[in-house]
């Protein structure tokens, strides 16, 4: 392998590099091997840029609250997490300089910071001086010689005391600093040791979804409970891989390295690398190896004492004759003893006195010999020295002002968190992409022929010229939901990416258009409420298929409520301001007037008949005048006149179109009028029933005109007074409710063609009964 520029390709056959040797010694290597990089720093002066986990930045504003569950302090895992702790200080102190977060860890941080309220703690004085107690104690400070009534006129001499314990003392130090998140938040943007990555509204492309996939499969493998943490933390990790890429490209570019404190991150790394020795590493042309960019705490805390200064050389020299000792012990013994529980203790204390070692040199180098002797921790001092001397111990540590503080230095969390909010709501979207696929394309009669009629798209003023790529992608889900063995296809990611976009020019406006589309057929109402949420009037007007899709999701996702309604209303009079003579646009208003008068009625999704009363107060509403009356009758009544009239286009190639949605114009004015007008007004639909009929054996026909049908019998059934006829009626209506199951159906009209089964049920019920009466 003579170079580390090569580009990194799942699908390639990874070359062999010699096998590392399985001796167990793969600690010791690992900081060998973390100290190229260091090397390289010394040599070549490249820029590192730090990279935490959303987990760990969490972690590091929160300093000791973190292990403060308000019912319990968890001191045995501040013990247990020393080495992760010093990392965290070491940052806190800013010898990291800036860490950054990548950009899908990053979007996980500014969502929790705009849940600050309910997920960070706000304490009050007296929990912080319980804190101060608790941190103290579970640093092993030697907790018997803390005073019972540690005060401000005694702190002095027992921080002396607690001077010896140096590196206890500086752990101590980082979990009690600046008292609460909000202060430490500010004391890191303050002073630029926490830096926010300014990203697009944009997703990237995924170029190479199969990379995606292998670290997200080997993520899956380590932590098959947390299928969601494992998608973020595999695109970062391929955002991670894709700096990595640059800087090989370009060595003028920061080298990226990646603090992994989790060990399943590592695990997961492990497996990545097994096939893919490449991946997530810096070749070494010397020692002729690959250098991982993803470490652990041992390698931080080496990197921030490397820079120390002129004892740099001195340190590491030490440092390698102890790892040389361990090397000489363990491969002497381990061949020969490959079972031997002895040899496994004997490695064990190799890797504890090696870990001791380096905390000595540490502490020597660091703690006392400049951390000590500069008394850095006089502001620790001042702040316990404010906590025993607090009167009203109830007051909260974050006051309002903190709050005002505290906004003007997230300016730029600030100015990404909506885009945050976007973009963690599209990958939610999608992560459930295998069971929807399933679930929607279980039944596939006739989905692979026509996308816009088997969805009806046409309500929505859809034009199927304009998404060429729609039916390709729906046939590419629909055989995805076949494959057990699938993760996601490349359109899926092509999907993500689009619906981040904002549709500015055409070919991002086409591209947005079509992956909101399959969102709304996949049934996704929510995403498409949250992406629809930062649409301003002017867009609504210009793109008026896209405030239909919008708006017919923000019905669905919040049925009823008062805010949404009132959204809806306004999409209305905005797309009509802009395209009122438009026939496309007079559907999608009367399918949006009619979905909102079935979110607001109470009745069960029968007919006027079947709860005749409740159904007469109903009409004196004024949201039935409204929404029905002057809503969705109107307009469907307004466009199946237009398209009765002009059915036919002068272009042959828009023909089917305009025929596809003259059909589903007539079908509506039967089916709002057979579920909601008088009796009256229904039985005017007999001309328009006989039209609708005509066209059965049409490829335009969809499955809802069965429905339609269906429902337009069982209402004569319930008029009619003639035995001989309403039996007829019954019959008709149930073939037609047959008829339905016999054509694909999404699941929203499935749900919506039972009804139509459920009623005829309950027609036969109430005929039972008034016989039997």
């Amino acid at each position: 392998m003579s170079s580390g520029n090569t580009n990194v390709n799942p699908e390639l056959t990874a070359e062999s590099i010699g096998e590392r040797d399985s001796d167990g010694l793969d600690f010791f290597e690992d900081v060998a091997e973390g100290y190229f990089i260091q090397e390289l720093e010394e040599r070549n002066k490249p820029k590192l840029n730090y990279y935490f986990d959303s987990f760990d930045v969490i972690n590091l504003i929160q300093g000791g609250w973190a292990y403060d569950s308000g019912f319990k302090f968890d001191r045995a895992a501040i013990r247990r997490d020393r080495g992760k702790l010093s990392v965290y200080a070491l940052a806190f102190d800013g010898f990291f300089e800036t860490i950054r977060m990548l950009p899908p860890h990053q979007m996980e941080f500014e969502t929790k910071l705009d849940q600050s309220d309910t997920f960070f703690k706000s304490p009050t004085r007296e929990q912080y001086s319980n804190l101060v107690t608790e941190v103290l104690y579970a640093q092993e400070l030697d907790s018997r010689n803390v005073p019972n009534n540690l005060n401000e006129s005694n702190i002095d001499n027992y921080i002396n005391e607690l001077i010896k314990k140096g590196g206890h003392l500086y752990r101590a130090n980082y979990l009690l600093r600046e008292k609460v998140w909000a202060n430490r938040l500010k004391y890191l943007i303050n002073k630029k040791i926490l830096g926010f990555v300014e990203y697009g509204q944009e997703l990237d492309d995924i170029k190479n979804p199969k990379l995606l996939e292998t670290i997200w499969n080997a993520f899956d493998k380590v932590r098959p409970d947390r299928s969601n943490n494992n998608f973020y933390d595999a695109l970062a990790l391929y955002y991670l891989q894709n700096l990595l890429e640059n800087h090989l490209k370009d060595p003028r570019l920061p080298l990226p390295v990646f603090f992994a404190s989790s060990s399943k991150v590592k695990e997961a790394i492990n497996i990545v690398r097994q096939g893919y020795p490449q991946l997530f590493a810096y070749w070494n042309e010397k020692n002729e190896k690959w250098i991982p960019i993803v470490r652990d705490s041992l390698f931080f805390v080496l990197e921030a004492v490397f820079t120390v200064g002129d004892k740099t050389e001195s340190f590491f020299k030490s440092l390698e004759k102890k790892q040389e000792e361990i090397k000489a012990l363990v491969r002497g013994e381990f061949n020969s003893f490959r079972g031997d529980k002895d040899l496994i203790k004997n490695l064990e204390q190799s890797r504890k006195e090696f870990e001791e070692a380096i905390t000595e040199i540490i502490n020597v180098k660091f703690v006392q010999e400049i951390w000590l002797e500069n008394k850095a921790y006089e502001s620790l001092v001042i702040e316990l020295k404010e906590v025993y001397n607090f009167h009203d111990k109830e007051l909260p540590l974050i006051t309002d002002s903190i709050k005002k503080e505290l906004d003007k230095t997230l300016d730029q969390a600030n100015l990404n968190l909506q885009n945050s909010i976007k973009i963690s709501a599209i990958i939610e979207g999608f992560k459930d992409i295998i069971y929807q696929s399933k679930t929607i394309f279980d039944q596939k009669k006739g989905i692979k022929s026509d996308i816009f009629r088997d969805f009806a798209l046409m309500k929505f003023g859809l034009d199927s010229r304009r998404l060429p790529g729609l039916q390709k992608i729906l046939n590419v889900l629909v055989d995805f939901a076949d494959d057990d063995d699938s993760r996601l296809p490349p359109a899926v990611y092509d999907l993500m990416t689009s619906l981040s976009y904002r549709p500015d020019n055409p070919e991002k406006a086409r591209r947005f258009l079509l992956a909101l589309t399959v969102a709304w057929i996949l049934g996704k109402n929510h995403l498409i409420e949250k992406l629809g949420a930062e649409y301003e009037e002017t867009s609504i007007a210009q793109r008026y298929d896209l405030a239909l899709i919008y708006a017919a999701a923000l019905i669905e996702a919040k049925k009823g409520r008062r805010d949404s309604i009132d959204r809806v209303k306004k999409i209305i009079r905005c797309v009509l301001s802009k395209e009122s003579k438009n026939y496309k646009v007079w559907i999608g208003v009367g399918y949006l007037y009619f979905r909102l008068w079935i979110s607001k009625t109470h009745l069960k999704p029968d007919l006027p008949e079947m709860h005749l009363q409740a159904w007469e107060n109903q009409t004196k509403s004024k949201e039935y005048q409204l929404f029905f009356q002057d809503g969705a009758l109107k307009y469907a009544k307004k466009s199946y006149k237009y398209l009765e009239a002009n059915r036919l286009d002068d272009d042959i190639n828009k023909e089917n179109l305009r025929f596809q949605s003259y059909l589903y114009a007539l079908n509506n004015v039967i089916y709002y009028t057979t579920k909601c007008s008088n009796s009256k007004e229904f039985e005017k639909l007999q001309p328009l029933v006989e039209e609708l009929q005509n066209y059965e054996s049409f490829t335009e026909w969809q499955g809802r005109f069965y429905d339609t049908l269906g429902w337009y019998y069982l209402r004569l059934y319930l008029l009619s007074t003639d035995k001989s006829l309403k039996k007829d009626y019954l019959k008709l209506a149930e073939g037609y409710y047959e008829a339905t199951e016999k054509h694909f159906s999404s699941p929203r009209d499935f749900l919506t063609f039972k009804q139509l089964k459920l009623a005829i049920i309950r027609a036969k019920e109430s005929k039972t009964a008034e016989e039997e009466e």
